[in-house]
């Protein structure tokens, strides 16, 4: 019997021309790889110089740098193989409809085979039975912990529900053991489980916003108190290794506005923290990111706040905010604009492509583009509150509906029960 050929489709990313291997693939897309029946199919890599030589494409979207890599390859092509397209990523099936075959939501752990051969599952769409997306889907949930090689998942999905985050809301909480973990690494964890102790060399957490009021909107309690506890608890001395701590914050959260006195007093509250520390080698990064309204999420019908808040901040402040006698705290230049988080959310929310302003998001380095494209999203109303949006063809089964908002005006609440 003649095996059908699968090719793993590599696309160069927007900003590096190297192909992904297996290397940098997905720890989800590795393991699904790994159970497909070799009996019938042949397995191997390829990108757009070859493509062609397979029966198959499997393509995994990860981030919207994916999506805009994947049109620039496929769009308006007459022909090529089947493709079949899953990953965290995947909110938007009539985006995708364009140059994809199937479309796979949520978690396909024991469906791959099946998938192949067209069978119809609840959470895949095909064009050949539904090329209007008139069905609505269900993301599917985990139904086993993954593992692949030496690696194995701790946790599917989030106790903490915090209002912002899709994670929270796109997976009901899967874990058979009694101890909940936050992640796959050992060097990440809540903000809450960070342990300052003497042979810690390096965390990555998040604190998200930058005022105590702002993180309780969103469920994130970690008040000013319990970031000035974590890091003063402590009674160890003059480590001479250095700890690294990388944490992330999200800016322009609706009705946010840029307030430098806001920076002051959360950089004022890290000099306070410098003075009573006891380690006394602390190296603290800060990786902002401009707030994007998460499909599936309480905010998913939202607008998006234009403010340019990496412009103003580094028109006021250098990236090292200060050295003191225990702790160096800085901000990461990887700090996006708001045009960054426009072009996302313009993806999520987008039911048919437009070349124009595709071409646009794929040149975002350009800044004369950037204010382009702002002035286009700022006319569009997609990035506005609205009545529909792609994701409304997907049904979350089996999760507790979050906190909700209308569609004109989001109500968010201080608790999730």
């Amino acid at each position: 019997m003649k095996k059908n050929k699968i090719g793993i489709y590599c696309t160069a990313s927007i900003n590096n021309s190297n192909f992904t291997r297996e290397n940098k693939m997905s720890f989800g897309f590795q393991c699904i790889i790994n159970e497909i029946d070799l009996e019938k199919y042949t397995v191997d890599f390829c990108n757009i110089k070859d493509y062609n030589k397979f029966d198959i494409l499997l393509y995994s979207v990860t981030s919207f740098y994916d999506i805009l890599a994947l049109y620039r390859d496929f769009f308006n092509l007459k022909s090529k193989p089947i493709l079949i397209c899953g990953g965290p990523d995947i909110s938007n099936i009539h985006l995708l409809s364009y140059v994809a075959d199937v479309v796979c939501l949520g978690r396909c752990e024991d469906q791959i085979n099946d998938i192949l051969e067209f069978k119809k599952m609840n959470n895949v769409w095909y064009k050949k039975y539904d090329p209007e997306i008139k069905n609505k889907y269900n993301l599917r949930q985990p139904t086993k912990l993954l593992q692949y090689k030496s690696k194995k998942e701790v946790n599917v999905g989030c106790n903490k529900k915090c209002l912002f985050c899709q994670y929270s809301f796109k997976f009901k909480l899967f874990n058979p053991d009694i101890n909940y973990n936050s992640c796959t690494s050992a060097n990440e964890c809540f903000f809450s489980d960070i342990s300052i102790m003497k042979d810690t060399q390096r965390i990555t957490t998040g604190i998200d916003g930058i005022t105590q009021e702002i993180r309780y909107k969103n469920n994130k309690y970690i008040s000013d108190f319990n970031i000035f506890d974590s890091f003063t608890k402590y009674e160890y001395q003059n480590f001479k290794k250095l700890l690294y701590v990388k944490l992330y914050m999200i800016i322009g959260f609706p009705g946010e506005y840029y307030n430098i006195y806001d920076f002051l007093r959360f950089f004022g509250l890290f000099k306070m923290i410098d003075s009573f520390c006891s380690r006394n080698n602390i190296l603290i990064d800060l990786f902002f990111n401009h707030f994007i309204p998460m499909p599936l999420t309480p905010y998913e019908y939202s607008s998006f706040n234009f403010t340019d808040f990496r412009t103003q901040f580094f028109s006021d402040f250098n990236n090292i905010i200060f050295t003191g006698k225990n702790i160096t705290l800085r901000v990461s230049y990887s700090f996006p604009g708001s045009c960054y988080a426009a072009d996302r959310l313009y993806l999520y929310r987008v039911n048919e492509p437009e070349d124009h302003i595709f071409e646009m998001i794929k040149s975002k380095y350009w800044i004369e583009k950037n204010t382009k494209k702002i002035k286009y999203y700022e006319n569009n109303k997609l990035l506005y509150n609205i009545q529909s949006i792609p994701s409304d063809n997907i049904i979350i089964p089996n999760i507790k509906t979050p906190p909700k908002h209308t569609k004109n005006k989001t109500v968010l609440n201080n608790s999730y029960n």
